[in-house]
Formats: structure tokens, sequence, C-alpha cells
């Protein structure tokens, strides 16, 4: 089997399960419904954490925080954008995220993280030359 495919699998699984739990069902055995609201009221709440981590970026960059602090700004915010399926803007704040930290006199266990997540938001995307590149520099950068 090819290790790309099983890797790009692995990786797919992984940020799909992220911050999931399986639901149980109810007391007697029998399968909880999720109705048309409570998905609408998780993706109204998902959007209000969108808004507010933008505020909170936009506030850091004005008030010039350091390059570590908007970087995990930007990694959390990337993250969001990824939950909410917008992709390309995830991939930009990711991107700024790597940018940020690159920019840093010595790698940091955040740089790895952060080129981690791009290369699982590449898989979701379809992007697997890209996810492979930044997954190997991901594990180097962590060596």
């Amino acid at each position: 089997m090819n290790i790309r495919l099983v890797i790009s699998v692995a990786l797919l699984l992984v940020s799909y399960a992220h911050g999931q739990q399986l639901d149980q069902g109810s007391e007697e055995g029998q399968p909880t419904h999720v109705t048309a609201a409570d998905s609408n009221e998780f993706k109204q709440q998902l959007l209000r954490q969108v808004a507010l981590k933008e505020t909170m970026v936009k506030q850091a960059e004005s008030g010039h925080a350091t390059a570590v602090t908007l970087s995990k700004l930007y990694l959390e915010l990337g993250l969001l954008y990824q939950e909410t399926a917008w992709w390309e803007r995830s991939e930009a704040a990711l991107a700024h995220a790597v940018s940020l930290l690159r920019g840093l006199p010595a790698p940091s266990g955040d740089l790895a993280t952060a080129v981690a997540q791009l290369g699982k938001l590449h898989v979701l995307m379809g992007k697997r030359r890209e996810s492979e590149r930044e997954e190997l520099e991901a594990l180097k950068l962590r060596q």
C-alpha cells in the first residue's frame, strides 16, 4: 500500500476527530437525535468564536504584539476557519503564522505545530504534495 495514501488518510481522520466526542445516546440506550436547531446553534457559536478571534488578532496587531503571540492567534484563527470549512482563509491564516515563526532567530516547537497544521489542511484541500512537504518539515523540526 502506498505510504503517502496511508499518511494522508490518517491525517484526514485525525483532523476530523480533533475535539469531537462520540455520542453515546440516551441513558436508555437509544440514539439521540440532532435537530436543525442544534446544528444552527453550533454554527452560530462557531461564527461568534471566529469573529472574536479576528478581533483579538486585530487588537494584537495594533498593539504591536510579539511575533510569537501573533503567530499563536493566527494559528488559532486558522483552525477556526478550518472548522467552518473556509479553506482559503484557513490556509492564509496558517501560512501567516508559519511566516511569523520563521522570522524568529531560532526555530521552536510552535513552528513545527504550525507547519503540521498547515499540512493537515492541505490534505483536506487535496494538496497532497504541499502536505507531504510540510509534514516532513514538521518532523525534522521536532527532531
